[in-house]
């Protein structure tokens, strides 16, 4: 299907009266314009007005809104005047949204085609090209670049609105309406010129400074080989200023993300990655998808890095999309129904991982849209299964898809800031560096079924009950901590402290609780009994089978071998069947001597002068365990402050995440990154 085109005047078409000095209209160039551009692209002009952008009212965006509402077309270019071309944008944006299938790019001049040098051409061009490619939406194309509607502001307006000499004679200031005839005289046109050259220089040292440019990379933004023009103004991105994503745009990307149910199981996907991919896609960042299995969707997007050659492999930015289910009679809200409550998100999925998913995901989009400079690649890598064990996840994508990746670095979930839970009264980070070895159990004892009158030795719950009891009250058995490693294997020659070593000795005395209690020891949780005859049983039934299930995690440096012998010890009842039901891999440790580890703590440490920053060993499980054993350094950290109470909240009745939390954890990855990367 062809391009339509709507011209509604601005500079793209004014015309120079030399006998009055002013800029009027009177036919569009476009049709000249695009036989120039030697174009052969399929298009359909159409003039709708030819005014200045500053005499364009609501009725006149009612108009272009219409028509482009009303065209066949779904791609459609729009030329417009500069000064209120973003108000133009926003009208179509608010009729039209991405659902409505159409793809609007506006674009517009700096300098007047009838003047011979006018940029004209080249954004006529840009905007023909962008509006093939760009996914669904409204966009402003100048200077080479497009940006979202809602992404892009007028830096500067520098001097007026006519030309002055030959340098200059691209000059656009305001598309003013008064004063259009005045003539100047020479010498006063001179002395205003040299005022305004010292003025664009001042500006253009701030504008470099502030942006962190240099002035070739200003000159190639605007597309102006001699740089400087005092006259001229230019668009950027809204975010190239390095500012941060807004809270409330934050908050809705993570609301409409937890409001998509991957409950696993079933565990699917689809509509999660279909979420990510059209934010990206906006972007315009390429999305490849796969499969692992029906409704298992895989989503993955890669930055290129901008270094020729790339300094190393890439890092990959690692979250899961599925959940765990919720009981929902048991929950005060709905948990697919996102909640803000004190400044946290109520929803399943809000901690555990949707939350720091996003906050990896804003990171993502700061890199593309500010072009910070990339020594290596950054893929952002969504995956599902990981609640069950990653088998269809990222373990798939190891397995099938490892050349696609080949990372030497992931970022994911595991460690986090906590004024509470580490320590009493002291700022902890833990970066996740290793975690306990998972290895899951089911006993069963066998014995004589009977009637419940008449108790017998044999009874198997009799057995299993006592066994254990005698299990259970050893406590928690002592293991050794494991050593680092590097690449997975032991480095040999030298003895080092253990990540418990060194988060002692970091943080001192830990904080009385569950959670450090459970990355000090090898730990055992009763997690499900199971027995009878009959549903619901009967209580007069002795039954001839009993079951129970046994959520092991081990310190690194005890086998699963070892464990086993150490549990069959402690139960003191030979007779009772052993299953082991799942196991992970033996724990492999990242090392902590990294530019990204190190990266890591001086983005925190901007913010948190006071804060501890040290490697830790996790009690469960994450995808990371799948990529150390390959060699990659894997660091498991969501950067934002949580109490010892939003972390019981994971997979509980009430998950909840701080929203400054995350917009903090976005910010603490960009600039990581940002500084790993250079």
């Amino acid at each position: 299907m062809s391009i339509r085109i709507f011209v509604t005047g601005g500079t793209f078409d004014k015309e120079y009266n030399e006998l009055t000095g002013a800029l009027a209209f009177k036919d569009t160039h476009l049709p000249e314009m695009l036989r120039l551009g030697r174009s052969r692209v399929d298009v359909s002009v159409r003039t709708l007005m030819m005014i200045d952008s500053l005499d364009m009212t609501d009725a006149d965006r009612d108009v272009i809104v219409a028509q482009c509402r009303q065209a066949a077309e779904r791609q459609i270019v729009i030329t417009h005047g500069t000064d209120t071309m973003i108000e133009t944008a926003a009208a179509l944006a608010r009729a039209l949204p991405p659902d409505a299938g159409k793809t609007i790019v506006l674009t517009g001049a700096m300098i007047p085609y009838a003047f011979g040098s006018s940029d004209g051409l080249f954004n006529l061009g840009s905007a023909l090209s962008f509006v093939q490619v760009l996914a669904p939406g409204v966009y402003v194309a100048m200077n080479g670049r497009h940006f979202l509607w809602d992404r892009v502001k007028k830096i500067a307006r520098l001097g007026h609105s006519r030309p002055c000499d030959a340098r200059c004679q691209g000059h656009k200031g305001k598309e003013q309406r008064t004063q259009r005839g005045t003539q100047r005289s020479p010498q006063r046109t001179n002395t205003m010129m040299t005022r305004v050259r010292a003025s664009a220089r001042s500006f253009v040292g701030r504008l470099t400074a502030r942006f962190r440019i240099t002035v070739t990379q200003l000159r190639a933004a605007v597309g102006r080989p001699e740089g400087l023009c005092p006259l001229f103004f230019f668009f950027v991105s809204l975010t190239a200023a390095a500012q941060p994503v807004p809270p409330a745009e934050i908050e809705r990307l993570l609301s409409d993300y937890v409001a998509i149910d991957t409950s696993n199981p079933p565990g699917d996907t689809r509509k999660a990655a279909d979420f990510l991919a059209s934010i990206l896609e906006r972007e315009g960042i390429p999305v490849t998808r796969y499969e692992s299995a029906p409704g298992k969707a895989i989503l993955y997007a890669r930055l290129k890095a901008t270094a020729l050659p790339p300094a190393g492999k890439a890092v990959v930015l690692l979250h899961h999309m599925d959940v765990v289910p919720a009981d929902r009679a048991q929950w005060k809200t709905n948990p697919f129904a996102p909640t803000m409550r004190g400044g946290e998100l109520w929803a399943r999925g809000a901690m555990d991982m949707k939350g720091p998913g996003v906050a990896e995901l804003v990171a993502f989009l700061r890199l593309k849209r500010e072009r910070v400079p990339l020594s290596r690649d950054v893929i952002l890598l969504a995956e599902p299964d990981e609640e069950v064990g990653g088998a269809l996840g990222a373990r798939w994508m190891i397995a099938n898809h490892y050349a696609e990746l080949d990372p030497e670095y992931v970022i994911d979930e595991g460690g986090f800031g906590s004024r509470d839970l580490f320590a009493p009264n002291a700022l902890v980070y833990g970066i996740s560096v290793a975690e306990k070895k998972l290895v899951w159990l089911k006993l069963r004892a066998e014995g004589v079924a009977g009637h419940g009158s008449q108790p017998t030795a044999d009874n198997p719950n009799d057995r299993l009950v006592r066994a254990l009891a005698r299990l259970l009250a050893g406590g928690d058995p002592e293991s050794v901590a494991l050593q680092p490693t590097d690449a997975g294997r032991p480095v040999q020659d030298r003895r080092e402290p253990s990540i418990l070593d060194v988060m002692r000795a970091k943080v001192g005395a830990f904080a009385p609780n569950k959670f450090t209690n459970a990355i000090q020891k090898s730990t055992i949780s009763l997690t499900w009994f199971r027995s009878g005859v009959g549903d619901p049983p009967k209580i007069n039934v002795i039954p001839s089978v009993a079951e129970a299930g046994l959520d092991c995690r081990v310190l690194p440096g005890t086998t699963k071998d070892q464990w086993i012998v150490e549990v069959r010890r402690r139960l003191g009842d030979a007779s009772i069947q052993i299953e082991v039901v799942n196991e992970s891999d033996d724990p492999v440790v990242t090392t902590q001597d990294s530019p990204l580890f190190r990266s890591l703590e001086a983005a925190i440490k901007k913010r948190h002068a006071d804060a501890i920053v040290t490697p830790l060993l996790i009690p469960y499980g994450t995808d990371s365990n799948a990529f150390r054993p390959k060699g990659v350094k894997s660091y498991g950290i969501f950067p934002a402050i949580l109490s010892a109470e939003a972390v019981a909240s994971m997979h509980g009745d009430a998950e909840r995440v701080p929203l400054d939390g995350v917009v903090e954890a976005s910010e603490v990855f960009f600039e990581a990154l940002r500084d790993a990367l250079k």
